[in-house]
């Protein structure tokens, strides 16, 4: 049983300066919904496992499951003062499951394995929208406006060539207009401070049964071979509730959807130092099943064949591993927001790939200083079509969290004095920009960053206790983790910093 009462995630304006503050993501915020704000999540889980071996070459693996989940969140959407949109839900889960495995290795040549699993899970999530009936309302008729006298789109999921100066000119004119000449927000005495939409439920019901076997067989002492196959069978089931003034609307569906999935592996051992290997897997990403006023919904499963070939050496002091890989992505799913409707979309987009090379060595060069170094190359953009043959207004993206480069470089040295050993522990790490959007959409991206983590932990000889001084992001960079969010599907995107430089002690007991 697991019990959290956390702050909730810091959403920060960009767009709306707290009183006396800015707009930058690492100054302080001021939020309309207060001590509301915060995520309470209650966890019970209860898991069961039997290993049984018949002999020393046959054995049973066999577990079962049941998880219950409960989160409740408030976060405040436009990461303001200002009750544009405000949230709260409740999710209530339950997620069952068991799964039996049948392992034969012959301690030799032949591995192999049979197996099934069953998952169920059902969820609701009922969810509401807590906003300012005239500041809301008065935020929607200027942005309307704006956006059709600019033609530019202020909704994040909308490609647009606009530049960054372009729209935080017109998002300035659109948040002037939330407040008097005194600085004080826009009311109306003659409506609620606050109204309430909703709830609007959301549940969905899922099934699946899974069937696999693999074989691994050593076709000469250095040469091994793995095939294996996966079989999916599942049910889908959404009902969304929609509750308006004019009553409470349900639209639901079910569908049944199977898929089988492949797999092959060779690896080859060249001598004791030096192995190959090469990979094919595919995956697959169920498809979406989507109920409303305007019928139901339902894309094309997302598949993904990936392929590596694969290089590692050791030797007494120096490890090496390198591969060079491509996911090829069948029907990719994508939602997006149509710029005439305002409606979002998900659609399927053709054929997509994402390729890369990356490689990490370690180099021993005694036994108390060991040396590691990481690199990768990732190139990651949409097809240029849907799998419709119609143009995608993402074509040509990059994919979202996808850095071109990314890498880090680790010293672990330790000192020995008299009964003591001081293990120190340098880790840099570093990527280059990422975007947080699939549009793509301007200023919704971090540049390129690193940073640095430092530890240093004491030792003595014959202690159970050990003490660690650390202390992450040493050199305090600002950096974005998040950018875009629900503030940014309504034109003001907000803001998620990643965790200032933080110190702190640790101390070890070994029973």
């Amino acid at each position: 049983m697991e019990y959290n009462d956390q702050p909730g995630i810091a959403f920060k304006s960009g767009s709306i300066a707290p009183n006396g503050g800015d707009t930058s993501p690492f100054t302080d915020a001021e939020f309309s919904l207060g001590s509301e704000l915060g995520i309470e999540r209650m966890l019970q889980a209860y898991d069961l496992t039997v290993n049984y071996d018949f002999n020393q070459m046959l054995s049973l693996h066999a577990d079962a499951y049941y998880k219950d989940v409960e989160v409740s969140e408030g976060f405040d959407a436009d990461g303001s003062a200002l009750r544009i949109q405000d949230a709260y839900f409740d999710n209530d889960a339950t997620l069952k499951g068991a799964s039996m495995r049948l392992v034969y290795d012959s301690g030799d040549k032949l591995a192999a394995f049979v197996g099934a699993s069953i998952t169920q899970d059902d969820s609701i999530l009922p969810y509401y929208v807590m906003v300012d009936p005239f500041v809301r309302g008065t935020f929607d008729a200027v942005k309307a406006q704006l956006e059709a006298t600019s033609n530019i789109p202020l909704n994040q999921n909308i490609a647009t060539d606009a530049s960054l100066e372009e729209i935080e000119a017109l998002r300035a004119m659109l948040v002037s207009q939330l407040f008097n000449e005194d600085g004080s927000p826009i009311s109306n005495p003659a409506l609620p401070p606050i109204m309430i939409q909703g709830p609007f439920i959301f549940e969905a019901e899922l099934d699946i049964a899974s069937y696999v076997a693999e074989v691994s067989y050593f076709v000469t002492d250095d040469i091994n071979i793995t095939a294996g196959v996966r079989y999916i069978d599942e049910t889908r089931y959404t009902r969304n509730t929609y509750t308006t003034a004019d009553g409470a609307f349900t639209f639901d569906a079910e569908r049944d959807f199977d898929d089988t999935l492949p797999r092959f592996a060779v690896s080859y051992d060249v001598n004791n130092n030096w192995n190959v290997y090469a990979n094919y897997a595919r995956g697959r990403r169920s498809p979406v099943v989507d109920a409303n006023a305007g019928g139901v919904n339902v894309t094309k499963p997302e598949i993904v064949d990936s392929y590596d070939l694969g290089i590692k050496y050791q030797s007494a002091n120096f490890l090496f591993s390198g591969a060079i890989f491509t996911y090829e992505y069948s029907d990719y799913q994508q939602s997006f927001t149509d710029a005439e409707t305002l409606q979002s979309i998900t659609v399927t987009v053709g054929d997509s790939t994402m390729s890369g090379i990356e490689g990490m060595a370690t180099y021993n060069y005694s036994e108390t200083l060991t040396l590691t170094a990481s690199l990768g190359f990732l190139d990651a953009e949409f097809a240029d079509n849907t799998a419709d043959g119609s143009e995608f207004q993402y074509g040509g993206n990059k994919f979202r969290l996808a850095p071109e480069v990314s890498g880090a470089i680790n010293i672990n040295k330790v000192f020995n004095m008299d009964s003591f050993d001081i293990d120190v522990n340098w880790l840099t790490s570093f990527q280059s920009e990422v975007f947080f959007e699939s549009s793509n959409y301007p200023g919704l991206s971090q540049d390129t960053y690193s940073l640095t983590d430092v530890s240093v932990k004491l030792l003595q000889d014959n202690s159970k206790f050990a003490y660690e001084f650390y202390v992450n992001n040493l050199f305090d960079k600002e950096f974005l983790i998040d950018a875009g969010n629900t503030g940014g599907g309504l034109g003001i995107p907000t803001f998620v910093r990643g965790m200032p430089r933080i110190a702190g002690v640790r101390v070890y007991y070994e029973f």
